[in-house]
């Protein structure tokens, strides 16, 4: 009894450990992408009228896309573990 009730607690601290690592990767990701946005306080004239918006959409497009596939991967290397886990408790 006393085995699974520790491999209870192990199981869970591993999913808030990806849990807490997804987060973070999704967190750094979007500040990447918004940091070029954020540094132009003062931005100067663009030789073309709209190009600015789009490009930050872009950017901001691929650190979601980014920040959704680091969040999968992460959820399924726990996904992984937990099997494993359950695999050796038989």
């Amino acid at each position: 009894m006393k085995g699974n009730k520790t491999n209870f607690i192990r199981i869970n601290l591993l999913k808030k450990s990806f849990q807490v690592i997804a987060i973070i990767l999704s967190l750094a990701i979007l500040l990447t992408a918004c940091a070029p946005s954020m540094a132009q306080s003062n931005p100067t004239p663009q030789p073309v009228l709209g190009s600015t918006p789009v490009v930050i959409n872009n950017q901001m497009n691929s650190a979601i896309s980014a920040a959704k596939f680091a969040l999968g991967e992460q959820l399924q290397l726990g996904v992984d573990a937990i099997k494993l886990t359950d695999i050796q408790q038989v």
